[in-house]
């Protein structure tokens, strides 16, 4: 007796075990019920006493009755029809890209320095005015400035008064020296002389052009058309020539600066398109270009300077703000499209060497497709995987019904029902 439960313990621990593993969520249990009441009927039929070889014929015929309720079980599945939803494929436009963050940046900025050091009197613009180029932005005091151009504008007038009258005595000197009327001491005297008035003019005339030109500087106006930022001082301030007064900001044109890592670099070209997004203008997409890659990696951060000039004709997007960009790498026309959310990926191993170094993952992708009310397992081969879509490069054709929910509980060839096809 003894001998017979413990070999009937032993098969229930191996039956209970493989049911249990191979069961399906959606299969009861109360199958597997009915099945250990049949193995326990088959152990009841041979007595405390049999030998090795009834034990034998036991166990098969509890294997027997283990093979006949799979195949029933199988049956049934095969009778069972799933409700499912479907999308259908079809062609679009698919875009690689790449998405980096930076800061918006003025691509053309000047910075207004005070030439004259010196007390500002008067300025009349302020932050966030755009003025154009040649505009007065402040003045310093200049009454000692004035002061000196009068003196050496009287300094010019006399030396040049002064060169005149010699200009005169020379021309008389010089037709009585050929008359040989005079002596040629007195002729090369005055000749000296008319040479030192002509410097001295020259240098007065180097005075006053210094003086007038510091008295100009004294109206700081603006270098470039630009927007008014950095205003730190007011008047009565003293201006130092080594802190700007303003900067002047272009926002037509601006630019983003943004790092990009190793791997990516190699897909950045010049004059690729760049969507750029900001958070002030949540449903608006700027429209950006590529203008300069930098040829070196940066050794501490293994990445790439890309600069990226940006369109602002409105003048929505000031310098300073956040951006989102998605570099567009790649684009494509006219492609086959499936959602990605209805492909299954599996992935596996591939040994290529001797060491596990040499290992590569392949990624699987597979898909259900609707024909004839089955549901049929596809390997596809995808290309661009971008946000939701992905391009199908083989594998399924325009129209193909691709399960979309419902697929957790589908085998291949499982037959369903389409309760809804979604576009």
């Amino acid at each position: 007796m003894k001998k017979r439960w413990i070999i009937a313990l032993i098969v229930l621990i191996i039956v209970v075990t493989v049911v249990m593993v191979s069961r399906k969520p959606q299969e009861p249990t109360e199958d597997y019920r009915a099945l250990a009441g049949d193995i326990l009927n088959v152990i009841n039929q041979y007595d405390d006493t049999m030998d090795n070889q009834s034990a034998r014929r036991m166990v098969a015929e509890i294997q027997s009755v283990i093979d006949h309720s799979s195949t029933m079980n199988k049956r049934m599945d095969d009778l069972i029809i799933i409700p499912v939803e479907v999308e259908k494929v079809g062609y679009g436009c698919i875009q690689n890209k790449l998405v980096y963050m930076g800061d918006i940046q003025a691509e053309s900025s000047a910075r207004v320095y005070a030439k004259i050091p010196d007390r500002i009197v008067d300025f009349p613009v302020n932050n966030g005015d755009y003025i154009r180029k040649g505009t007065v932005i402040a003045r310093v005091e200049d009454s000692k400035l004035k002061q000196s151009v009068y003196q050496t504008e009287a300094a010019l007038a006399s030396a040049k008064s002064q060169l005149e009258n010699l200009k005169l005595e020379y021309n008389r000197i010089e037709k009585l020296f050929k008359e040989e009327a005079v002596s040629e001491s007195q002729y090369l005297q005055l000749k000296t002389q008319l040479e030192v008035a002509k410097n001295g003019v020259a240098q007065a005339q180097a005075a006053y052009n210094m003086v007038k030109e510091q008295l100009d500087d004294a109206v700081i106006k603006a270098p470039i058309d630009g927007y008014v930022s950095g205003k730190m001082l007011n008047v009565g301030d003293m201006a130092a020539g080594q802190m700007p007064i303003v900067t002047l900001t272009q926002k037509d044109s601006l630019k983003i600066i943004v790092d990009v890592i190793e791997k990516d670099i190699r897909l950045v070209k010049k004059g690729q398109n760049v969507n750029v997004y900001v958070d002030v203008f949540p449903e608006q997409v700027f429209m950006g270009e590529v203008a300069r890659i930098s040829p070196v990696v940066n050794e501490a951060t293994r990445t790439s300077q890309v600069e990226i000039l940006l369109k602002n004709p409105d003048n929505a997007l000031t310098p300073g703000m956040f951006a989102r960009l998605e570099i567009i790498v790649q684009s494509k026309d006219n492609v086959l499209l499936v959602n990605r959310n209805n492909v299954d990926v599996r992935t596996s191993r591939r040994l290529n060497g001797s060491s596990i170094r040499d290992t590569e993952i392949d990624q699987i992708f597979s898909v259900f497709v609707v024909e004839n009310n089955l549901a049929l397992e596809k390997e596809i081969e995808v290309g661009i995987r971008s946000g939701l879509w992905m391009e199908v490069v083989s594998g399924l054709e325009e129209g193909d019904r691709v399960v979309s929910i419902g697929r957790t509980n589908l085998r291949d060839s499982t037959m369903v029902n389409i309760v809804k096809v979604n576009s």
